[in-house]
């Protein structure tokens, strides 16, 4: 019998992460690439990423007031296999969209990364932006700040909807608190100020310490029109309000929405890995701009859901 010898699998392709302080430099090199057939992916770093982190609490503002662990290890959780198929899989969101990368599918890399110190996950979102040739030749720094600003907003926004209202789907993997099992859920009456008062005062009384109620901008709204804050810091009695504009106000299909109050430094709020950019080299190939794609990783674990309430269905 002939000796065909061993049979070696071709090795899967990484991709090359460059590690930066500077956007715009970074931009320059995943454009450039490396000639090893996968578009290396910027990791930003140092200023660049602080810069970064403050324009994301501007859109959601939950971050100052949750606690943030970012110091788990991401490393080699980026691989997503063929280049051609799966990239494409991940490069699928149109300009300006923001979606949850799918926890099912034909992708060869995880999706999911687990910690098992804590026994938490975090799950990969990701947006995309285009941007003219020319903007990226000609508007150096600028091009900086105003492709961070964008990120920061469509990545933050959606961050804010999945730690308040997020379902724990396939399409949308974190459960946010409010579909947290065991939450204290009390219907709403007639008095947003009271009510909260009330609950806020319940939480007090069993040990918690109360450190933020998230409403949304209508009852922001109403407060700053019956409670006379005349639209500056609201505070319920004597605990800051935060307002937060992705609580849904049409909940059930009706006009409803809900208020949170609690502990909030009890939601761990797990953002490993930085934030990593990609050069789209395929939707876009053939016009005269370029399309990026921001990877964010993001989970949520909550120490106790007994550090919160709920007002309900709020009209």
């Amino acid at each position: 019998m002939q000796n065909l010898g061993s049979t070696k699998l071709a090795k899967p392709l990484q991709a090359e992460v460059v590690k930066t302080n500077d956007f715009t430099e970074g931009v320059r090199k995943i454009i450039e690439g490396t000639g090893r057939g996968v578009p290396p992916i910027m990791e930003l770093q140092g200023q660049g990423y602080e810069f970064f982190k403050k324009q994301l609490a501007l859109y959601c503002p939950l971050l100052d007031i949750c606690t943030v662990h970012s110091d788990l290890d991401l490393a080699n959780i980026h691989f997503f296999g063929d280049p051609k198929t799966d990239y494409t899989t991940l490069y699928r969101s149109a300009d300006g969209a923001v979606e949850w990368f799918p926890q099912s599918g034909t992708l060869s890399g995880p999706t999911v990364a687990q910690f098992t110190e804590a026994d938490q996950s975090a799950y990969m979102v990701v947006a995309a932006l285009r941007f003219s040739r020319k903007i990226i030749t000609d508007y150096g720094k600028g091009l900086e700040n105003s492709a961070l600003k964008n990120f920061a907003r469509l990545l933050g926004q959606r961050i804010q909807l999945a730690i308040l209202y997020g379902a724990g789907s396939d399409s949308d993997p974190v459960t946010g608190l409010y579909n947290i099992s065991g939450l204290t859920q009390t219907g709403y009456s007639s008095n947003v100020y009271n009510e909260l008062v009330d609950g806020i005062k319940a939480l007090r009384d069993a040990g918690v310490n109360v450190n933020a109620a998230c409403i949304s901008p209508r009852e922001a709204a109403t407060l700053w029109k019956t409670s006379g804050f005349d639209r500056g810091p609201i505070f319920i009695g004597d605990t800051p309000a935060v307002i937060c504009n992705k609580i849904p106000i049409d909940i059930g299909g009706y006009a409803q929405s809900f208020a949170l109050a609690g502990d909030f430094t009890s939601a761990v709020l797990m953002m490993p890995g930085g934030l990593r950019i990609l050069k789209d080299p395929y939707t876009r190939f053939t016009q005269n701009d370029t399309q990026f794609v921001a990877q964010l990783w993001f989970g949520l674990s909550v120490e106790s859901i007994a550090d919160f309430r709920c007002l309900d269905l709020i009209t």
